[in-house]
C-alpha cells in the first residue's frame, strides 16, 4: 500500500509540473499524504488547492476530516460550515460537522447536525447516502 501511494504521490508531483494551477492533482496529493501519514504535506497541499478556489468542496471536505481526525476540532468546524455555506445539502460536511462538535462536548450543535442529515431523506427509489445511513443507524431509527 506504502508504495501505491507513493507512485501516485509522483504521479500527482509530475502532474503539477505540467500544470501548476492542477486544483484536483493538489487535492488528490492532500489525500495521499493524509493516508500515508504526512499532515504536514497533506495540509500543504489541501492550502494549495484552496489558494487556487477557495470553494472547492471536495478539498474543504478532505481537509476538515484531516483535522478532525488530528483533534483539530474547531478548525474542522471552520472548514465543515466553509463547505456548507458553498453547498448547503453536503451531507457529510453535515454528519462531520456533526461528530466534530459531539467530540468537543457541544452536544446540542451536534444532535441538530445529525438531525439536518436525517431530514435530507432519499427520494423514493433514490440511494441512501452513507452519511444518512450512519446517523439513521446511530439514532435506532
Amino acid at each position: 500500500m506504502f508504495l501505491l501511494h507513493q507512485e501516485a504521490i509522483e504521479t500527482f508531483k509530475e502532474a503539477l509540473k505540467l500544470k501548476s494551477d492542477f486544483i484536483d492533482a493538489y487535492k488528490s496529493l492532500g489525500q495521499a499524504y493524509r493516508e500515508l501519514g504526512d499532515f504536514e504535506s497533506a495540509m500543504d497541499s489541501f492550502q494549495k488547492a484552496l489558494m487556487l478556489n477557495q470553494n472547492h468542496i471536495q478539498s474543504l471536505q478532505l481537509r476538515g476530516i484531516m483535522l478532525y481526525h488530528h483533534g483539530s476540532l474547531q478548525e474542522a468546524i471552520g472548514n465543515f460550515k466553509r463547505c456548507l455555506q458553498l453547498e448547503p445539502y453536503n451531507e457529510v460536511c453535515q454528519y462531520m460537522k456533526g461528530l466534530s462538535h459531539v467530540a468537543m462536548g457541544q452536544f446540542y450543535e451536534g444532535i441538530k447536525a445529525q438531525t439536518k442529515v436525517m431530514l435530507n431523506d432519499p427520494l423514493l427509489g433514490q440511494k441512501a447516502s452513507s452519511e444518512y445511513l450512519k446517523v439513521k443507524y446511530l439514532r435506532g431509527g
